[in-house]
């Protein structure tokens, strides 16, 4: 009942803000755009310089990879809700018109997908835990070299070096 409270009461002010705003209690900002759901942009989405997830922020593409192998480890309804869920929200961003979602630092669209990948990357962590191998200081480096380039490109952009309304070069 308190979560109904409190969130009813947030909808409530959301609605009196659009009233006072724009005359109306519902407002559907999205007006005139489209999803082409035949012709998604799924490469782009993930790869283009031009605010692609794994461009961007590439350390989703280690938490994806890792999410990918505890699902199959891990078959139980849960993960496959969570990784079809997941794959649902690539293919809606891909097929959106403005895929790259406009003129922001990297692609926030993806901010529902940061839970698996998070799964994903504590998978991996957890089965590097304890080991002195190569692979795990090849491991631990490559997710340097990422923070790395991902902490970089925040800094230009916040410099305003990096060009947010068109692709990287």
């Amino acid at each position: 009942l308190t979560g109904a409270a409190v969130f009813s009461a947030v909808i409530v002010l959301q609605f009196l803000c659009w009233k006072i705003v724009y005359g109306s209690f519902v407002v559907y900002s999205y007006q005139g755009e489209m999803f082409y759901w035949t012709n998604p942009q799924l490469y782009d989405v993930l790869f283009s310089s031009f605010h692609g997830l794994f461009f961007w922020h590439p350390i989703y593409l280690v938490g994806f990879l890792g999410f990918g192998i505890w699902l199959i480890t891990e078959w139980r309804l849960e993960a496959q809700c969570l990784g079809i869920s997941t794959l649902l929200t690539i293919y809606i961003n891909a097929a959106w018109y403005c895929w790259w979602f406009g003129a922001s630092f990297g692609s926030r669209a993806f901010e529902s997908a940061s839970v698996p990948a998070f799964i994903g990357f504590c998978f991996i962590m957890l089965a590097m835990k304890g080991k002195n191998s190569l692979l795990s200081y090849c491991f631990w480096s490559l997710i340097g070299v990422l923070l790395f380039w991902n902490f970089n490109i925040m800094c230009c952009a916040i410099k305003g070096v990096l060009p947010l309304d068109r692709p990287l070069s």
